[in-house]
């Protein structure tokens, strides 16, 4: 198994990127204005994927747990419910869509400046490149010991 040192100076293990890598996907989807995905709506919707998912099953996943490994065919089923490429998810190194990216980094440089609630429906028009650009001025304002 891959590892990486996080934050911390810990390795990281692959299943918790993996868990990372959800936990961002859902945060785009309450961007986007969305309710949070509940376990009820994501097993049917792997359902209809033809992958089954418990309850417990999807907790170990989404905390990165070592009795929590997701098998590839239901990492490409929440690719495709997320709308991402699969390698996103099947691979450690697995990139997202441009658009998914600049939406990620203005939720981050948001999250930086303690806002909590943000309106994203407002710039869902917005192309990939404005919206990194929103987050970069975000950033250049942020006070330097932050």
């Amino acid at each position: 198994m891959t590892s990486e040192k996080g934050d911390d100076g810990r390795n990281v293990t692959d299943r918790e990127i993996v868990a990372q890598k959800i936990e961002l996907l859902l945060d785009v989807m309450r961007a986007r204005g969305h309710e949070p995905a509940n376990f009820a709506e994501i097993q049917k919707e792997m359902a209809k994927r033809g992958v089954k998912l418990s309850r417990t099953r999807w907790f170990r996943i989404r905390k990165g747990s070592s009795d929590g490994r997701p098998t590839p065919d239901l990492l490409r089923a929440l690719a495709d419910y997320f709308d991402v490429d699969a390698n996103y998810l099947l691979q450690r190194d697995g990139q997202i869509s441009a658009r998914v990216e600049a939406e990620l980094n203005l939720l981050n440089a948001l999250k930086l400046m303690n806002v909590s609630d943000v309106g994203a429906r407002t710039v869902g028009d917005l192309t990939p490149e404005a919206l990194n650009e929103i987050a970069a001025a975000i950033n250049q304002f942020r006070k330097p010991n932050e």
